[in-house]
């Protein structure tokens, strides 16, 4: 990282775990520690779950806290719009009911863009002008930056990729649409795509594990979120012209569905003959990225 700022305690907030690291002035993880996500509380008790992670890690050298969490988010307000993950935070000024306890300056974004921005900025995006990025998880999240600042569109959704209608038809996204990105391409879409094939209710690794056995309906399953990944990808490349999309989440760990969505699919998909030379590239660690994104939202320097 070129310039330097305070330390800054960084959180990510998932489903099920939160993340929590100190960010030096180099822009460096010296403390980090991942804690489960607590069930079924109150959001009084969960923010004061927050709080006291905060406090655990405070020192009289930290400046500032910066969050990323999943959803819609208001910038800079930091209301939590829409929740997939912690519903009972939606419409509850997270940043306003942390800082209050805290006494620290709080910042708080959608999980992807806070991906997109440290990739651009401290990993495989970094001396690019335009970065995409996507999580390919549970769902799909997403992100756009250039000139290393985020775009972030009128409400703070910008990169919404994982809803890009693919079909009229088909796989019900966990939104309750039919045929978004999201409904063929990520975590959850592997389990209904192998249900809708056999049946048999799967989760990912037991899918994958039969892939590797030559289960020809495991085979199938990876072969079309291969298409539809590369479709999105061919979308996100027609229309945004980017220099590199950069990909993160748990399903990247899937290579067979990612290769051959690139290597095969997306050459087919794509307008112009020179959009088959976009650079995409894996994350080569998504966790460091989201705490190291969420410290860059705090400040100016992106």
């Amino acid at each position: 990282m070129k310039k330097t700022f305070p330390n800054i305690i960084a959180l990510d907030i998932g489903g099920t775990k939160i993340n929590i690291g100190i960010i030096d002035k180099y822009g460096k993880i010296v403390k980090n520690q991942k804690i489960a996500t607590p069930k079924n509380i109150s959001s009084k008790k969960f923010i004061d779950h927050i709080c006291h992670i905060i406090n655990t890690f405070k020192n009289n050298k930290t400046a500032k806290v910066g969050i990323a969490i999943a959803g819609q988010i208001s910038w800079p307000e930091g209301i939590i719009l829409n929740s997939p993950n912690l519903k009972f935070l939606n419409g509850i000024n997270l940043k306003k009911a942390i800082t209050k306890k805290i006494k620290l300056p709080v910042f708080i974004d959608n999980d992807a863009h806070c991906f997109t921005l440290s990739e651009s900025i401290t990993g495989a995006g970094e001396k690019h002008n335009t970065v995409i990025g996507l999580t390919l998880g549970t769902g799909i999240g997403g992100g756009i930056v250039i000139n290393n600042k985020i775009t972030r569109g009128r409400d703070n959704t910008a990169g919404e990729f994982g809803h890009m209608k693919l079909t009229d038809t088909g796989i019900k996204c966990s939104c309750g649409q039919i045929g978004h990105f999201e409904s063929y391409a990520s975590g959850s879409s592997m389990v209904k795509i192998f249900k809708q094939l056999t049946g048999k209710n799967l989760n990912t690794f037991e899918i994958e594990n039969l892939y590797y056995k030559k289960n020809k309906y495991a085979i199938k399953t990876f072969d079309i979120m291969s298409k539809y990944l590369a479709i999105g990808l061919s979308n996100i490349a027609n229309i945004h012209n980017p220099d590199l999309i950069v990909l993160g989440g748990g399903l990247v760990r899937v290579k067979p569905i990612w290769q051959k969505a690139i290597k095969i699919y997306f050459p087919k998909y794509v307008f112009y003959k020179n959009l088959n030379t976009t650079k995409i590239k894996i994350s080569k660690s998504e966790d460091n990225s989201l705490l190291i994104g969420a410290a860059l939202i705090t400040t100016e320097e992106y």
